[in-house]
């Protein structure tokens, strides 16, 4: 299961959209939100993480490694795990290490023989400062394509569904279907190099 623990910073604004509106104009808002939606983070097609986010994982794996989904992973937060006594503990950094797309765990972990489920925090992203490099100019083309395309349809399009973000409150980002069909077949044709390729 993967639950967003910070949402990404915007980097499309309406200020971004060619049109006559309002640099704070909350429909372009609202319909930016909803592009992004479509191709960012856990409910996006795309399947990977492209404004910097903190994201966590959690679940059971025997493995010593677990692949952390939507990269580019940019740090490893924090890693808990829980006995069988119900109790959950911290993992210490000398435990594990960040390999590419996962995290590791020291062979011979201790905390191994005595886990029932493992949670894993994350931040992921594009992010210059950060290493891993800026936002591909492609994805914020495909937004302001994606929305110009919305502008077209009556804004009753657009509806909402709801994400708890922990800390923050919840928050809503979806489209109608036929919305979310322009949405798709314009950021497609310059996104599908990006896609994540699942295995």
């Amino acid at each position: 299961m993967i639950t967003v623990i910070t949402p990404p910073q915007p980097f499309v604004t309406p200020a971004d959209i060619p049109g006559s509106h309002a640099v704070d104009d909350p429909v372009i808002t609202a319909m930016i939100a909803a592009a992004v939606g479509e191709i960012d983070g856990p409910y996006g097609w795309l399947g990977r993480s492209i404004g910097k986010q903190t994201l966590e994982v959690a679940g059971y794996w025997s493995n010593w490694w677990i692949s952390l989904p939507l990269p580019p992973i940019i740090r490893i937060v924090s890693a808990h795990f829980t006995d069988t006594a119900g109790i959950e503990t911290e993992i210490d950094t000398a435990s594990y290490f960040n390999r590419r797309e996962a995290i590791v765990f020291t062979q011979g972990a201790p905390f191994f023989r005595h886990c029932t489920s493992l949670r894993v925090r994350y931040e992921a992203g594009f992010s210059q400062e950060d290493g891993t490099g800026p936002i591909p100019p492609q994805v914020k083309q495909a937004v302001i394509m994606s929305v110009q395309n919305m502008k077209a349809l009556a804004a009753e399009n657009l509806f909402l569904r709801s994400e708890q973000v922990e800390g923050v409150g919840t928050f809503t980002y979806t489209v109608s279907e036929q919305a979310g069909s322009i949405i798709r077949n314009t950021a497609e044709r310059l996104l599908r190099g990006l896609k994540v390729q699942r295995t």
